[in-house]
């Protein structure tokens, strides 16, 4: 079955002007704080993984009003994740399986993806993972920052789509623990050069790329345990490849054993190391409406406003957390 493309898909449901106006302004300050030229740093809120749209909202909402008093002290960036990546099985994402009964549903998947992160963006700016190299440009209007996770870092595909975007790009140490091969990634999206992409007619063309200039890494721990603490060996080894040195540390995954008690202590170690010079641009934390997680299912056997990937902080605790990193800043 042929999937509608991305460009049909933009014309049916298009970003609203004023979407439009907070995706470009946004996108020029959080390069600018991943830079540094900006002192605030970029928390990265929301859940594992968008779900369902109406929750989304939801939250999104409530994340705006807390940034309203924050605007001065940090940029608050929504995770609004729509693919998942797998190591083996599993739930692939809102825009593969948007009912979450394993259908083939990719061409519904990809719509019900749109109209979430359109409704998204106009709340705030939002982040997304790459995943799949075929469908970033059906929703890479709508976003802000966009990553690279550890199951793709080593991807040549989502390397040469991360250097012709129009937004900062970050790429997440691989499941081992390493860093090296997310900073030859971000090296690697960095320079301009000959690409071949899937455009937005849906063909396979090649181009020119510019190169993205606000690449960063992240860490997100791995096998072995946490790798929060290898920040200043990642930006050393950023800098030495000719690299802007700028670090996000991701507060879940291996970091925090996925125990969402224990990001707290990571974050604050972030902070710490912000304080002591270390260029750690941004935290990202998991956090949804209630706490916990439940496994995937058809959406009538759910529980409203709990994560159906990794377990996530509820918004009370959130709230508390995000107040407390911010007046330590």
């Amino acid at each position: 079955m042929a999937l509608t493309t991305p460009e049909e898909l933009v014309r049916e449901l298009p970003l609203s002007k004023d979407a439009r106006i907070l995706v470009e302004r946004s996108r020029i300050e959080m390069a600018a704080s991943l830079s540094g030229k900006d002192p605030r740093p970029i928390f990265f809120v929301g859940p594992c993984s968008i779900h369902d749209k109406g929750e989304a909202i939801e939250y999104a909402g409530k994340l705006a009003r807390f940034t309203q008093g924050a605007a001065s002290s940090v940029r608050i960036l929504l995770r609004a994740y729509i693919e998942k990546s797998r190591t083996a099985l599993g739930w692939r994402g809102l825009a593969r399986d948007p009912d979450l009964d394993g259908g083939r549903t990719t061409e519904a998947g990809i719509r019900e993806a749109r109209a979430t992160v359109c409704a998204l963006a106009e709340i705030l700016p939002i982040g997304v993972e790459l995943v799949n190299p075929f469908f970033w440009n059906y929703w890479i209007d709508t976003v802000s920052l966009a990553s690279v996770g550890a199951r793709g870092v080593d991807s040549q595909s989502l390397r040469e789509a991360a250097a012709m975007m129009p937004c900062p790009c970050g790429f997440k140490n691989a499941l081992d623990g390493e860093i090296e091969g997310a900073v030859n990634a971000a090296l690697s999206a960095s320079r301009p050069g000959t690409v071949v992409v899937f455009g937005k007619d849906g063909s396979v063309v090649e181009t020119e790329a510019p190169g993205n200039p606000a690449v960063h890494v992240i860490l997100r721990g791995g096998r072995h345990g946490p790798n929060w603490r290898m920040a200043p060996k990642a930006a050393l080894i950023m800098s030495k490849a000719g690299l802007d040195p700028a670090v996000v540390i991701d507060a879940s995954h291996d970091n925090s054993g996925k125990n969402p008690k224990r990001q707290r202590g990571v974050a604050l170690h972030a902070l710490a190391m912000r304080r002591h010079g270390i260029p750690v641009r941004g935290i990202m934390i998991e956090s949804y409406l209630k706490r916990g997680r439940q496994n995937p299912a058809p959406r009538n056997l759910l529980t409203a406003g709990l994560s159906v990937t990794d377990a996530c902080l509820g918004w009370e605790e959130t709230e508390r957390l995000l107040s407390e990193l911010l007046n330590r800043l």
